[in-house]
Order: C-alpha cells, then sequence, then structure tokens
C-alpha cells in the first residue's frame, strides 16, 4: 500500500499481548450488521465474528443491533418508523450495558449525512455517559466537515456529544481526520479486511491468471462491485467505457450492486442507450456469496471510480486485491492507502472520465501488466489486510484501554 504522510497525533500500536490474568474487557458494540450489506456493516459483522470465534482473547463483545435501514436506498433518509427503533435502540444499550456490566462503549459514527448525525447526537448524549470509556471506529469519513456546516448552536452540541472519546480508529491516514477533530486521547490507524475468499474457493494467482487468458475474440472483462450510485463513479465509469468503444477495444464491464436510489437504475438504462453501449455493459444487481466472488475471478480489471461523500476504506478493493486483480480507482479519501499508483493498480483523479479510460487502456492492452499488477495485490492482501491482522489490532486497542 501506498506511504501514508506522517501524523503526529497518530499513537503506535505498541501494545503487550492479552494477560490472563486480567479481567476480560467487556464491550458494547453497537451498529448494523447485514442486511444491508455496506462496508461499514460487514466490518461490524467481522469484528463480532472473530470474538466468537477466539481471535480476541479477553474481549467479550455484546451486540446492540441497529436497525434504521433494511436496504440502500433507506441509508440516510429519515423515516417516522426509525424514531421507534431510536428510542428501543436507547433502551438496549442501557440494558447491555447494566446485564453485562460493559465498560466499554463501541460506536461507528455517522458520515457526513445530517440526519445519521442528529441520530447519533441522541444516542451518545442519552448512553455514553455510562460507560469509563468509548471507543469511535470512523468506517464511514468526513462527519468532521458535515458538522462544521452547522448553525453554531447545533455544531456546538453534536461536537459535545462526540467529544474527547478514550479511543479513535481511522481506516486511513489519508481520509478526514475525525478523529483529532473530536481530540481523541488516542488514535489507531487499522485497515478494514476481507476474509480470504479466494483461497477458500481454490483460486490462486496461478489458477487465476491461467482462468483469464483470453482469445482476441473475447472481451476484457471490468468490473465494478458495490453501491450503484453517482457519487460511487457510475457515470463517469460509463462515460469512459464510451470513450473505449469509440477507440475500437473490446470489452466487456460488469456492474454489481443494488441502486441507490432505486430509480438510479433508469437513469443508467437511458445512459447506456444514448452512449450505444447496452451490448458491452451487463447489470447484474446485486450478488452475494459464491456468485458475487465468482463475478471476481472472471473479472480482468477491477474499476472502482468513487468519490463518494463517506468513503473511507471501501471493502471492494480489499476483495478484488484477494482475487489478484489490478485496480482502477481515485485519488480520494482513504483509497490512496489500498491501491499503489503504478504498481496494484492506477489511481485517477475524480470525475474524470479521460483518466479512467487512459488507465484502462494501459491495462486492456497489457496482458502481463495486468497479471504483474494483480499479483503484486495479491501479496500485499496477505501480507496486510486478513482478518487475523485485523483482530489483532483490534484486540491490542481494546487492551490498551486500561479499564480493568
Amino acid at each position: 500500500m501506498s506511504n501514508p504522510p506522517s501524523d503526529s497525533n497518530v499513537r503506535p500500536m505498541n501494545i503487550p499481548p492479552f494477560s490472563q490474568a486480567h479481567r476480560p474487557i467487556s464491550v458494547v458494540v453497537v451498529g448494523q450488521t447485514p442486511p444491508p450489506i455496506h462496508g461499514q456493516s460487514l466490518m461490524i459483522q467481522m469484528l463480532l465474528d472473530g470474538a466468537r470465534n477466539g481471535s480476541m482473547a479477553g474481549i467479550q463483545l455484546h451486540h446492540v443491533r441497529m436497525a434504521f435501514s433494511d436496504n440502500m436506498d433507506q441509508v440516510g433518509r429519515f423515516q417516522l418508523r426509525k424514531v421507534g427503533h431510536l428510542i428501543g435502540l436507547i433502551f438496549r444499550i442501557l440494558m447491555a450495558h447494566f446485564r453485562c456490566k460493559a465498560q466499554v462503549l463501541y460506536y461507528p459514527p455517522a458520515g457526513p449525512n445530517s440526519v445519521p448525525l442528529l441520530r447519533d447526537l441522541v444516542i451518545l448524549t442519552a448512553t455514553r455517559w455510562l460507560f469509563a470509556r468509548t471507543v469511535f471506529h470512523f468506517q464511514a469519513s468526513g462527519s468532521s466537515e458535515k458538522i462544521e456546516s452547522f448553525p453554531r448552536p447545533l455544531r456546538w452540541l453534536v461536537k459535545r456529544a462526540f467529544l474527547k472519546p478514550c479511543a479513535s480508529i481511522q481506516l486511513s491516514q489519508f481520509a478526514v481526520d475525525d478523529a483529532s477533530y473530536f481530540d481523541s486521547k488516542n488514535i489507531y490507524t487499522i485497515p478494514n479486511a476481507a476474509h480470504d475468499e479466494a483461497k477458500r474457493l481454490g483460486w490462486s494467482t496461478t489458477t487465476l491468471i491461467a482462468h483469464r487468458q483470453r482469445s482476441s475474440e473475447q472481451p476484457v472483462r471490468l468490473l465494478y462491485v458495490g453501491t450503484v450510485c453517482e457519487s460511487k463513479g457510475i457515470l463517469v465509469l460509463l462515460e469512459a467505457c464510451r470513450l473505449l468503444a469509440t477507440k475500437g477495444f473490446h470489452f466487456h464491464l460488469d456492474i454489481v450492486g443494488s441502486f441507490q436510489p432505486a430509480s438510479f437504475e433508469k437513469k443508467i438504462h437511458v445512459q447506456l442507450t444514448e452512449m450505444r453501449i447496452e451490448s458491452a455493459v451487463t447489470l447484474h444487481g446485486q450478488k452475494t456469496g459464491n456468485a458475487k466472488w465468482r463475478m471476481f475471478a472472471d473479472a480482468d480489471i477491477f474499476c472502482f471510480p468513487s468519490h463518494y461523500e463517506s468513503e473511507g476504506f471501501p471493502c471492494v478493493l480489499v476483495e478484488a486485491m484477494c482475487f489478484s486483480l489490478p485496480i482502477v480507482s481515485t485519488r480520494w479519501r482513504g483509497i490512496p492507502s489500498i491501491v499503489d499508483h503504478g504498481v496494484t493498480g492506477f489511481l485517477c483523479e475524480i470525475q474524470s472520465p479521460e483518466s479512467i479510460q487512459e488507465s484502462l487502456c494501459q491495462l486492456i492492452q497489457s496482458l502481463e501488466l495486468r497479471q504483474r499488477m494483480g499479483a503484486a495485490a495479491r501479496t500485499i492482501y496477505e501480507s496486510e489486510l486478513t482478518p487475523d491482522l485485523h483482530f489483532k489490532k483490534m484486540q491490542e486497542v481494546f487492551v490498551n484501554l486500561n479499564v480493568n
């Protein structure tokens, strides 16, 4: 991964292993697990699974599930039913604290969206005072930028609810520094991870290279996986594909994910017709399980031209690296800490179809380049982005809280 800029506020992780003599650290984990499927819900599920299977010795996690949204179209939107869920959620956090004698509150703050931030204000004001320590995990990036746009009285209230956590976890030092904005006592940088689905399914870098051999008549397969919305760069990617088609490149783009909002699907179909690239693009909708992993195995290049407001450390990029795929993405938020430009893929300016098209051209024209970058991506995945490494770092954060 790219070398991040130095940051004197970030504390190094140099913590002794957990001792069996210590009383287990009890943590109330508040957060969404799938559905819907997005990076934050996947990582909270991974954290809970890690505690259950013994990957974080001495840490007891008690989950209080958020369920404000059943699908991606509801995320960040106000609905009356969510008020009732908010009241119930606060009650369940309070009960979890007393029932489990939990010392620590683990909470993932919202991104740059007013409604979820006001929700966080209510939850944290009502519950945080009960816990000896609070840990914020900034899976979504940019909350501090949004709070700065609030009127002064509201800005003071929201910032007060978040102020001075014992520890904050950021995903990348390239992302917005929300942790420092809230005056966190300790700041840790822990990248997201992904399960090794390639290994589970028997796909090594060698077998994937053999599987991806194409005849001159076969198109190079491009893959996008994620929420299908404008700020994830879908329209930029389609324009880049139109430019590729005008130059005579033989390719096929597979788009996998749910549409946000649902009406955005109609706009995509209109764009494909106007660009005359309908035959070169397939909209698959959301895929899960082995059907999703087969899309990664069959692809040649992973495309992710995001400028999404709360982008932190996209899990889909880690999944692509797991499947030895070269990546074309953007210099946005935490993405430069995942994609090493010129080594594991290419980083382009946001909202620049010309730049995306140029990078795709290089990869489409060179099988050797695709293989070399894909192999480098897999090597970085194995050395830095596996669940075992993630659990170890998360365990160290909780042990370092000194709550016993």
